[in-house]
C-alpha cells in the first residue's frame, strides 16, 4: 500500500544516557527521512488487554514505508541506531498503513455492511481476512445488540448512549 505509514513505538527506557544520546540526533534525522514525530506519551494505566505495559510511546508518521526502510537502512546513520538499541528494553515496533476510515456503511443491513479496508473482500482467503471477518461480526452483534446509532459514535463523537435488549 503506497502512502503513509505510522510507526508505532513503545518501549522502556534501559539506559537513559544512551536514549538521549539516541534521541538528540533522532528527530533531525527522522525530519530529514520523511518521518515527523505525531505523538510522544508516558504510560498511564492499563484499560484493556495483555500486553505488558512500557513507559514510553512514540509515534512516528512516515512519508511511505520506502522513508522508513531509508531511515533504518542509511548507512550515514548506522552509528545511531545502536544508542536506540541500548538505551530502550522491551522495545514494540510496528507499521501501519493510513486509514482514512474505520466505519461500516450503516445504511446497510448486518451482512451486506462493506467496511473500507482495501483487499479485504469475501474472496480473500487471507487468514487476515478471516479475522477481520469474524471481528467485523462480533462489532456488528455488539451494535444491534446495544441499538448503538453508528452515526452518533463515528461521525458527532457525541458521548455514547446505548439501550440494551434483553
Amino acid at each position: 500500500m503506497a502512502g503513509p505509514v505510522y510507526a508505532l513505538n513503545l518501549f522502556n527506557v534501559a539506559d537513559r544516557d544512551e536514549y538521549l544520546a539516541y534521541s538528540r540526533r533522532s528527530s533531525k534525522e527522522v525530519q530529514a527521512h520523511g518521518g515527523r514525530v505525531v505523538a510522544l506519551g508516558r504510560f498511564r494505566e492499563v484499560v484493556a488487554g495483555e500486553i505488558k505495559p512500557r513507559t514510553v510511546l512514540i509515534l512516528v508518521e512516515w512519508a511511505s514505508k520506502e522513508a522508513f526502510d531509508g531511515y533504518c537502512n542509511d548507512p550515514k546513520i548506522a552509528d545511531l541506531h545502536p544508542h536506540r538499541e541500548k538505551g530502550a528494553c522491551d522495545y514494540i515496533w510496528h507499521l501501519f498503513d493510513k486509514l482514512e476510515d474505520l466505519r461500516p456503511n450503516s445504511e446497510l443491513p448486518g451482512d451486506e455492511r462493506r467496511w473500507p479496508i482495501g483487499g479485504l473482500s469475501e474472496k480473500t482467503p487471507s487468514p487476515l481476512a478471516k479475522r477481520f471477518r469474524r471481528t467485523r461480526v462480533k462489532i456488528d452483534k455488539i451494535v444491534d445488540r446495544y441499538r448503538i446509532n453508528t452515526n452518533q459514535v463515528f461521525q458527532d463523537q457525541r458521548p455514547l448512549c446505548y439501550h440494551h435488549r434483553r
